[in-house]
């Protein structure tokens, strides 16, 4: 439900999952879906998850190759920068709230049930040749998650992760003293 990209259409949160895949599964468990700080890393390891997946709170790190313009508006986004689209489809996707989004809505209330009818707006060139190239966040379905509320400032990978690792070391030590 959380998750940026392709959530499907399970409505359950991703830590009511976590929580009950561990009572069901003898595998190593990796939550993922709307995680993008510290608080909740360290939330899934007491869970008894093996640790976590994160994608949208890291679309702002240097390495990504993607437009500064772009990363520079994610720096803007909160937690209600995206919605879910497609659902009329069964492919349900969560995006960046754009004018695609947008249109990709409207066709949706007008009763599209056609992939086809979607057209270039759903194409992953409109994507790679609109916003990854030239900035323009406004063209394409862009997969985001809400957790890119957390995304401050575009910086090194590896400045992101000791961040991570820093705030759920903080919350292990708040709630352990």
């Amino acid at each position: 439900m959380e998750e940026g990209g392709h959530p499907g259409v399970n409505e359950l949160p991703s830590m009511l999952m976590g929580a009950l895949a561990v009572g069901q599964f003898r595998v190593p468990l990796v939550l993922g879906g709307g995680i993008g700080h510290g608080r909740q890393i360290a939330a899934a390891l007491v869970q008894g998850l093996d640790g976590v997946l994160m994608g949208s709170r890291l679309l702002v790190c240097e390495e990504i190759g993607a437009h500064h313009d772009y990363k520079a508006h994610l720096l803007t986004c909160d937690e209600h920068a995206t919605v879910r689209v497609l659902q009329s489809l069964g492919k349900t996707w969560r995006v960046l709230r754009n004018d695609t989004a947008h249109k990709i809505e409207a066709l949706e209330r007008s009763g599209v049930l056609d992939h086809a009818a979607f057209g270039d707006l759903i194409k992953g060139t409109t994507v790679r040749d609109g916003c990854y190239a030239t900035g323009d966040w406004n063209q394409g379905m862009l997969s985001l998650g809400p957790a890119i509320a957390f995304a401050k400032r575009i910086e090194p990978m590896s400045t992101i992760v000791s961040n991570l690792i820093e705030e759920a070391r903080n919350a292990f030590q708040a709630h352990a003293s």
